[in-house]
């Protein structure tokens, strides 16, 4: 073989070997690795500028600040009426009213008896015949049977007594029919004399040995308040 094509062979195989290892022989061109660690970075503060203060000025310093009374707008010329100052309440917390006990069971209005209309009153018969004045008869009507009255819840409570004056009739039973008041002392007592009235029996009077109707009774009931 010829000299100068070995020396070309190897000058070629030189130059291909440089050429592979020539990055590792230079430092300058070594490739960059990304993930190596670099230095931290900085952030430089920059100072802020000083701001001169403004010169004060020559006006301001001969006024005076604002007086807040001063400013304050007067008050109308017409004020609204004010509501009077009222006094409050004085309770009297130790007030006990009385309470009066109620009236007992028999002094209350009997249920079965009706309100009795005022005046005279035609007896329930049909014969004039058979009533008789008192002093027409031969024996008088005689009381079998003479009841107290009750005394008014109302004027025991009042303390006061009275006297009710009743006309009635008697019939052939001894019974008093028709009872009307004739005079009383006070209003307050008459209900009460009249049921007085019709709860009294009586022995008829007679008119030649027969019992008949007897007319113009009257009988006073007297309501005395007890005296202690």
């Amino acid at each position: 073989m010829r000299l100068d094509l070995i020396f070309a062979i190897l000058l070629a195989a030189a130059i291909h070997v440089l050429g592979a290892f020539a990055h590792k022989l230079l430092p300058g061109d070594a490739p960059h690795d990304a993930t190596a660690p670099g230095p931290a970075p900085t952030i430089a503060l920059a100072p802020l500028p000083q701001i001169e203060p403004e010169p004060p000025n020559p006006e301001d310093a001969n006024t005076e600040p604002p007086d807040p009374i001063a400013e304050t707008p007067p008050p109308p010329d017409f004020l609204p009426a004010m509501q009077p100052d009222l006094p409050a309440p004085v309770l009297d917390t130790n007030f006990q009213q009385t309470i009066q006990p109620p009236p007992p069971p028999q002094l209350g209005t009997t249920a079965t008896l009706v309100t009795l209309p005022r005046g005279n009153f035609a007896p329930p018969v049909t014969a004039p015949k058979d009533i008789f004045d008192l002093n027409q008869l031969d024996q008088k009507p005689a009381p079998t049977f003479d009841p107290k009255p009750n005394y008014p819840y109302e004027m025991r409570r009042s303390r006061i007594s009275g006297r009710v004056t009743v006309g009635f009739m008697i019939d052939a039973s001894g019974t008093p029919l028709a009872p009307h008041i004739i005079r009383s002392s006070n209003p307050g007592f008459e209900d009460e004399a009249l049921r007085t009235v019709l709860r009294s029996k009586f022995r008829p009077g007679k008119k030649g040995g027969k019992a008949v109707i007897t007319r113009k009774v009257v009988r006073d009931i007297v309501f005395t308040f007890p005296t202690e």
